[in-house]
C-alpha cells in the first residue's frame, strides 16, 4: 500500500522499549521524590478526605492492545471509538449501543507477514465522524451513525500512532512513524472522496490537490505518539519518541494552495522519555499538561504563550494519559509500574509548589491507556480490556459490569459480510444505573474527577 510498508514489520520489532529504561531511572526518581511532600501515600480507591471512588459504568470485553505508543480509544460527543485489530467498535455511553465494524481485512497484504491494524482513533467533538489511522499509513474517516466509510487515503509515512480532529472538526491532524505531522482539510477531503471510486484519495492527490493538505510539519526526529488540540483550537500539541513536545500555532488556518510548513512551533524541553500524555485546560486554554514515559515519570504544566514550565512533579510511574476535568484538578493515567489513576489538585495561582496528589483509583488491572473528560465525568480505558466512566457528582454507586452482544459489520468492502442491512446489527440496550458517588466539590481537599 506504500513504499514504507515493506519495512513495517522489521521496524515494529525494533521499536524502542520505553519500559526498559524504568529500572535505571527508578533510583534517580526515588531520590528526587523522597523529599517531595506533594506526592502522598493514599489508600487505593480513596481521596485525601477518605471518600471512596468507584466507577458508575464498567464496559468490558474489549481487545485493546497494550502498546504505550498507540492511541486506540477516544470519547467525544457521547461516543466511544475503540480500535481492536482490524475492527472499530462504536460504543454509545448513554444507551449502551455497541456496534463492531470491520474496517480492515484480516488477511495480510501481499509481501507482508501481518495484516493491517488500527493504531489510532479519534472522534469529532460532535460525534459525527470517527477517523482511524493504521499500521500501514492508511487514514479512514467513518460516519458512525450511518456506519458508512466516507474516506480512505494514505500518507506513506509509516504507521500512524496519533490522530486528532480540531475542535471545529474541519482539520484532521495525523502523526506518523517517521515524525511528519500532516494537517488535512476534512470538508475538502470528504467532498473529493464522495466522487472518487470507493471513496479513495490517492497519496499523490492528497498532497498535490489544492486545498486537501493544509500543512506538513517536520519538527520531530522520531515517531509522533501524542496529539491534542487546545479547546479553543488555537494550538496543537504534539509529543514524540524523541522526548520533545511541540506546540504548533493553529496549522489549520493555512490558505496556501499547496502544502507548506506550518508556522514554527514552540519547543518545550524537559522530558526525558517519549511524551504521549496531554491535557489542555478548558478554563485557561494556553495551559498544557504533559506527561513522560517510564524513564521520565514527571507531570509538567506549561504556559504555551511563553513556553514557561509552571509545574514539575515526579509521579514515579509512566504517564500514559492526562485529563483536566476542572480548573484546579487533574487526573493522570499511569502505566508501568502502578497501572492506576491518580488525581491532583493544583489551583493555578498557587505556583509550582501548590500541586499535590489527592486521590488514587486502582480499578484497572493493566496500564491506563486513555483518559477523557467532558467536564462532568471522567472516562478511562485500560489494557485489561475495560472502559469505565467515573461520575463527578452524586451519591454512592456500585459498578456494574456489562458485556453487550456485538456482531461484526464489514464496511471496507462496502457491504455487510452476512448480507443483512447495517441497521439489523444495531441493538439498543437501556441500562438503569443508580445515582453517582459521594463527592463534595466544595471541600478544599477533594479532587473531583
Amino acid at each position: 500500500m506504500s513504499s514504507y510498508s515493506s519495512r513495517l514489520d522489521a521496524e515494529i520489532d525494533s521499536t524502542p522499549n520505553d519500559e526498559g529504561a524504568f529500572v535505571d531511572s527508578l533510583l534517580r526518581t526515588q531520590n528526587n521524590a523522597a523529599n517531595d511532600t506533594r506526592r502522598t501515600t493514599i489508600p487505593v480507591g480513596t481521596t485525601t478526605t477518605g471518600t471512596t471512588l468507584s466507577a458508575s459504568h464498567v464496559f468490558s470485553g474489549f481487545s485493546i492492545r497494550d502498546d504505550y505508543y498507540l492511541s486506540l480509544v477516544d470519547w467525544k460527543g457521547g461516543l466511544f471509538a475503540i480500535g481492536e485489530g482490524q475492527n472499530l467498535t462504536i460504543l454509545d455511553e448513554a444507551g449502551m449501543r455497541r456496534v463492531t465494524l470491520q474496517v480492515l481485512s484480516h488477511k495480510p497484504p501481499p509481501h507482508h507477514r501481518r495484516p493491517e491494524e488500527i493504531t489510532a482513533v479519534t472522534v469529532s467533538n460532535d460525534g459525527a465522524l470517527v477517523a482511524v489511522g493504521t499500521s500501514m499509513s492508511s487514514v479512514l474517516i467513518i460516519d458512525p451513525t450511518a456506519q458508512k466509510l466516507r474516506l480512505h487515503t494514505n500518507v506513506n509515512c509509516g504507521r500512524i500512532p496519533a490522530i486528532a480532529f480540531n475542535p471545529q472538526g474541519t482539520c484532521l491532524s495525523i502523526g506518523t512513524r517517521q515524525g511528519a505531522l500532516f494537517n488535512v482539510s476534512v470538508p475538502a477531503l470528504l467532498e473529493a472522496a464522495e466522487h472518487a471510486p470507493r471513496h479513495t484519495i490517492t497519496p499523490r492527490a492528497l498532497l498535490h490537490t489544492p486545498g486537501l493538505t493544509l500543512s506538513v510539519g517536520r519538527g520531530h526526529r522520531a515517531e509522533v505518539c501524542g496529539l491534542q488540540w487546545s479547546v479553543d483550537g488555537r494550538f496543537l500539541a504534539s509529543g514524540g519518541n524523541d522526548s520533545m513536545v511541540y506546540v504548533w500555532p493553529d496549522p489549520s488556518s493555512s490558505v496556501d494552495t499547496v502544502p507548506a510548513p506550518p508556522a514554527a512551533p514552540m519547543a518545550l524541553h524537559g522530558h526525558k522519555a517519549a511524551v504521549k500524555a496531554f491535557a489542555w485546560s478548558s478554563s485557561t486554554p494556553h495551559f498544557l499538561a504533559t506527561g513522560g514515559g517510564s524513564s521520565d515519570g514527571c507531570l509538567r504544566v506549561w504556559d504555551c504563550r511563553t513556553g514557561t514550565m509552571l509545574v514539575e512533579v515526579a509521579t514515579r510511574s509512566q504517564l500514559c494519559a492526562i485529563a483536566w476535568p476542572r480548573p484546579d484538578s487533574l487526573a493522570v493515567g499511569h502505566g508501568f509500574s502502578s497501572n492506576c489513576i491518580t488525581t491532583w489538585r493544583w489551583p493555578p495561582l498557587s505556583g509550582p509548589k501548590g500541586i499535590r496528589q489527592v486521590g488514587v483509583i486502582g480499578d484497572h488491572e493493566g496500564r491506563v491507556l486513555y483518559l477523557g473528560t467532558d467536564g462532568h465525568q471522567l472516562a478511562s480505558a485500560g489494557a485489561d480490556g475495560t472502559v469505565k466512566i467515573w461520575p463527578a457528582f452524586g451519591g454512592s454507586r456500585q459498578p456494574r459490569t456489562l458485556v453487550p452482544d456485538s456482531l461484526p459489520l464489514m464496511i471496507h468492502g462496502g457491504a455487510p459480510s452476512d448480507g443483512q442491512a447495517p441497521g439489523a446489527l444495531n441493538q439498543l440496550l437501556t441500562v438503569a444505573f443508580p445515582s453517582g458517588i459521594r463527592l463534595n466539590p466544595y471541600h478544599d481537599g477533594v479532587c473531583v474527577i
